[in-house]
């Protein structure tokens, strides 16, 4: 029976309430969605009497309050949770080879649907988010339907079924390839080759792409006419959808994904070619130009496959101890001379987290001993350090413009391989118009591949089946919301003592420039972390950080997967400049114990006068060693 809810906000809150059915939803959340980013005091107060009166509406058994949040009791009687539910025991029938089983589960699991999915409530975006997954599943449980139908011989059930499914997702690769595929093996091979062609026509047309490798190889398999496109029976694990995330997301590649490294042939070309011709060379680019990528997976991860290569390299970064991690690089392998290549990478730390100029002197003295030596030395500096580089007089001489690369924005040709490539590695798709539009996007911005790696992560993480759509890409928050989205996701679901720990761990993940500029990452000690807050508490922040990929840790260190987290995470840009100043002195607080500790805790380094005075105020936001240097500087005053 039809229940009167009320009012537009009545219902728009049951919306955002059934859109995390069976969960509880934050009241912050709800106050959001109902009144914007700024609701009126009275928010608090007309949410309590919203919820009374979809009690009063629904029975009071219904809605739960838990927490500071409410929690909506759907069950089965949801349309969408029974959906879910048929929709994954359709994929276990697949698992068990029970094809027919699944087909028919899938759909039921359709038959669920008399609509579109919250259509009214769209402009509201926790709503709008669900509702595009949802559609999302829809689609693929289509196309597992329709596999499945291809794989029981159902042929002209599937003919209808896509015919009039098709338009209305047009650029749905997948659905044209089964379409297809079910012309041909119901004899009807002319009009599937007139399918590709019209399909070619409209990619061109309104897309200016070509169709993807997958229905490429599918026209040319007809055109040949390879008897396996007849029908036969299908391998279970042919309708199943795939796991891995070919995407790296935040983490730049590393030098064992060579194989998976895509759209920078040319660059890795113009790299090898200046390293076997010059002593010293500059790698330099935008942060987020792939800079790192482009030495990890296409310079050495194509030394360390090739077992002719006659180079052994080693990569390092110079950290704020650039001499010590020198030395600890040179010294890692016994290499003959002239076999030896050292990489440097984030050179600018010799800027940004080494103050002293006469260790700068040192460590660029060393790296051309080296060079003489025999070494061949490749340096890698974000472009607005690359001026402060020329000013090392050691180093000028060997910066030839010839041995310079500058690593730009990927072309448009590369930003299509690089989207494509990996998914088709794992068997599956790319939309069309999801190829166009992140083509579109991301053309032309020097600071793209991080941001588009990350969103084409979470497309993938937001598909149901085995192509990439638009709608999925759009849910995750696209090329430049989707890093802001997982970031504000991982935050939301901690508790306020731990969203305080992530707000004091990422702020010490930054680097401050004393105007604003140009912050940059940096890299932690894990025992920097000693002392913020109860030890499992900063281990189990640390993880779902990890998680997200919006942190990489190894052994002895923690740091931001990316730079690009600085700029397109608003919450985090708010963090670093409500109170800029105090930021710096914890900086300082935190470069002057570090230093005291290395002494030996030496007198001399304690902070006396100003400094102490002002230190004080921030003891709260101080690790373990930072109070102790502390109380031994009061104390000693």
């Amino acid at each position: 029976m039809p229940v009167d809810i009320g009012s537009p906000k009545v219902r728009l809150l049951l919306a955002v309430l059934l859109s995390r059915p069976d969960r509880p939803v934050p009241s912050e959340l709800l106050m959001t969605a109902l009144w914007g980013e700024r609701p009126p005091r009275s928010a608090r107060k007309n949410l309590q009497l919203y919820v009374h009166l979809l009690r009063k509406a629904l029975g009071p058994e219904r809605i739960e309050r838990q927490g500071d949040g409410y929690r909506v009791v759907a069950g089965d009687a949801l349309d969408a949770t029974r959906f879910e539910r048929l929709a994954l025991q359709a994929e276990e029938a697949l698992r068990q080879g029970e094809t027919a089983g699944a087909q028919e589960l899938h759909g039921e699991a359709l038959r669920c649907w008399n609509g579109a999915a919250f259509a009214e409530f769209l402009d509201t975006e926790a709503v709008a988010t669900r509702a595009a997954r949802l559609e999302e599943l829809r689609l693929a449980v289509h196309e597992r339907w329709a596999d499945c139908g291809l794989a029981l011989g159902r042929h002209a059930e599937v003919v209808v079924e896509l015919t009039e499914l098709l338009p209305r997702h047009p650029f749905r690769e997948s659905l044209r390839g089964q379409l297809m595929t079910a012309l041909y093996r119901s004899g009807r091979q002319a009009e599937a080759f007139e399918l590709y062609r019209r399909t070619h026509a409209l990619y061109g047309t309104e897309l200016g792409v070509e169709p993807g490798p997958g229905l490429q190889r599918l026209h040319q398999a007809m055109l040949r006419g390879d008897e396996g496109l007849m029908p036969s029976p299908v391998p279970v694990a042919a309708l199943m959808p795939v796991g891995a995330n070919p995407y790296r997301g935040l983490p730049a590649f590393t030098s064992s994904d060579h194989d998976r490294f895509f759209g920078r042939d040319r660059l890795c070309g113009l790299l090898w070619e200046r390293v076997e011709r010059f002593p010293v060379v500059v790698v330099f680019g935008a942060s987020g130009s792939g800079k790192t990528s482009l030495l990890a997976a296409g310079l050495l991860g194509r030394i360390r496959r090739d077992t002719t290569a006659r180079w052994q390299p080693v990569m390092m970064t110079p950290t704020d101890q650039p001499v010590k991690q020198l030395a600890a690089a040179l010294a890692e392998h016994e290499r003959p001379a002239g076999q030896e290549l050292l990489v440097v990478d984030q050179f600018e730390e010799l800027f940004t987290v080494c103050s002293d100029p006469t260790v700068r002197e040192e460590f660029v003295a060393g790296l051309l001993a080296a060079s003489h030596a025999g070494t061949k030395v490749v340096l890698s500096v974000r472009a607005d350090f690359f001026v402060q580089m020329t000013g090392l007089s050691e180093l000028a001489p060997a910066l030839m413009s010839e041995a310079q690369l500058l690593v730009g924005p990927p072309s448009a040709a590369e930003l299509r391989e690089l989207i494509v490539r990996p998914a088709d590695l794992e068997g599956c798709s790319v939309d069309a118009d999801l190829l166009a539009t992140v083509v579109a996007e991301a053309s032309g911005a020097a600071a793209a591949l991080p941001l588009v790696s990350h969103a084409l992560r979470e497309t993938w993480r937001n598909r149901a089946g085995r192509t990439l759509t638009l709608a999925a890409y759009q849910a995750g928050g696209g090329m430049h919301g989707a890093i802001a989205q997982t970031a504000e996701h991982v935050y939301a679901e901690l508790e306020p003592a731990e969203q305080d720990l992530v707000r004091r761990l990422m702020q010490r993940l930054i680097s401050l420039d004393e105007d604003g500029v140009r912050d940059s990452r940096r890299r932690v000690p894990r025992t920097e972390l000693d002392g913020m807050g109860p030890a499992a508490a900063v281990a189990d922040v640390v993880d779902e950080l990890v998680a997200a990929r919006l942190v990489v840790v190894d052994e002895d260190r923690v740091e931001i997967a990316h730079e690009a987290l600085i700029v397109a995470w608003p919450r985090l840009r708010a963090w670093l400049s409500e109170d800029r100043r105090r930021l710096v002195v914890r900086q300082r607080l935190t470069a002057a114990a570090r230093v005291w500790q290395q002494s030996g805790r030496d007198a001399g380094g304690l902070y006396r006068g100003s400094g102490l005075a002002e230190a004080r105020p921030h003891r709260s936001e101080l690790n373990l060693l930072e109070r102790e240097f502390l109380a031994a500087s009061e104390e000693l005053s």
